[in-house]
């Protein structure tokens, strides 16, 4: 009860204040002279514009004082401000040239404020000059670190091909050997594998293919390491494996029996023949000779055959429209050339002079006063498939083996003219 009647005191002293508040504001609004109050507001805007010019003044001469006699920079001529300007001996430094000048003076320990700026730009140039140097040497030292760090590199890039070289000693690499089976003939293979360090090549010869099938004679159709045709999953092969070179050449041609009624002409151009001095052998003895023979191309055993000093050998190079025949034989001591399918019936009997069909085996011929050499050999040491002959202008003419029989039946049916 006593709280409400306070309460309404305090209501009706608040009530009171308003309503003098409100009767205040209604005289000065009553009151309010607009004259006068443009004329207050111009009054106040002359003194700030006042007030504005003494701060602008008071600002300048502060500068300028500030600034003192020095407005440019000593080094650069750079109008000066108020911020990083640096006094020094002759002049002031702009902030720009206090940065870089300050730099000079720690690094030569140096007073910044009792230098000149001519001893300063001439330290300045000696320690930029320095510097550049210092750079120059760096890249040097990188350029010959980068040098040693490659040299390094290709030791030790020597040093592990001397290690492989040494663990693959007395190998070779196949994988390294380029050769194109079914289009390359036996002795460009057999150089490229000989080139490459083998050193034991052996070649196996077919005698099947008809003469329209000429142009596969010598082509190499498989070639086996150690029993090994899977060339392409080697790599390292010591140099002594077997290189086996398989290849066909032409079969030979069937011999025609002879009939009672023609059996008279053959005994005479038997008898024709052996009126010169050439001794031809007898055809049941070739035939001998030929069944114990190590191939069909040579009289010899298996046993000598590659030897190339004893026995008889028949070797063909095959052209477009006829066939070369050499037949060597070192019983007799002659070696005989003939051509076929030309027509010729002539058949050259040349003596032999002297040395091996594996070293060089020379003929000599005697026309009248004359005289030249020719030089035989196998193609590769102890592969007698392969003959090449060398005539006296050092031409080389390849020959491959061929039936002996056929070669001895051939010439048998040629005049013999001796050099």
């Amino acid at each position: 009860m006593a709280n409400n009647d306070r309460f309404k005191k305090l209501g009706s002293i608040v009530g009171e204040g308003l309503d003098k508040v409100t009767s205040k504001i209604s005289d000065t609004v009553k009151n309010f002279d607009k004259e006068q109050f443009k004329e207050d507001v111009s009054g106040l805007s002359k003194n700030v514009s006042d007030i504005g010019k003494k701060i602008v003044k008071t600002t300048a001469e502060k500068y300028d004082e500030a600034i003192g006699e020095d407005k440019y920079c000593i080094v650069c001529g750079k109008k000066l401000g108020l911020i990083g300007k640096r006094k020094i001996a002759d002049g002031t430094l702009c902030n720009s040239c206090s940065t870089q000048f300050k730099e000079v003076a720690e690094h030569y320990s140096i007073n910044l404020a009792q230098a000149n700026s001519a001893d300063l730009i001439e330290l300045k140039r000696e320690l930029d000059a320095k510097r550049k140097k210092q750079s120059i040497y760096l890249i040097i030292a990188m350029v010959a670190l980068s040098l040693l760090g490659m040299l390094y590199l290709r030791i030790s890039a020597s040093r592990e091909a001397a290690r492989e070289a040494k663990a693959h000693e007395n190998m070779v690499d196949v994988s390294t050997i380029s050769y194109s089976i079914d289009t390359e003939t036996y002795d460009s293979i057999g150089k490229k594998f000989k080139d490459a360090g083998f050193t034991n090549i052996e070649y196996s010869i077919k005698e099947d293919l008809s003469k329209d099938k000429s142009a596969l004679v010598g082509i190499v159709d498989k070639i086996e390491i150690n029993g090994d045709s899977n060339l392409k999953n080697m790599d390292w092969v010591d140099k002594d494996a077997t290189v086996t070179l398989y290849y066909h050449v032409l079969a030979p041609e069937k011999e025609e029996t002879n009939t009672a009624s023609n059996s008279g002409t053959d005994s005479n151009a038997t008898n024709n023949s052996s009126s010169t001095p050439s001794t031809t052998p007898s055809s049941s003895s070739s035939s001998s000779s030929s069944s114990e023979a190590a191939a069909t191309y040579t009289s010899n055993d298996k046993d000598h055959y590659k030897d190339g000093d004893s026995g008889k050998y028949a070797y063909v190079a095959s052209h477009q429209n006829y066939d070369i025949y050499l037949i060597i034989d070192f019983d007799e001591g002659y070696v005989y050339r003939f051509l076929d399918g030309d027509g010729s019936t002539d058949c050259d009997k040349v003596p032999i002079t002297s040395g091996t069909l594996n070293d060089v085996l020379i003929i000599t011929y005697h026309d009248g006063g004359s005289s030249w050499q020719n030089g035989l050999h196998f193609k590769y040491k102890n592969q007698p498939d392969h003959l090449i002959l060398e005539d006296d202008d050092h031409f080389e003419y390849d020959f491959t083996g061929t039936s002996l029989k056929t070669a001895l039946s051939k010439k048998s049916s040629k005049k013999i003219y001796n050099y």
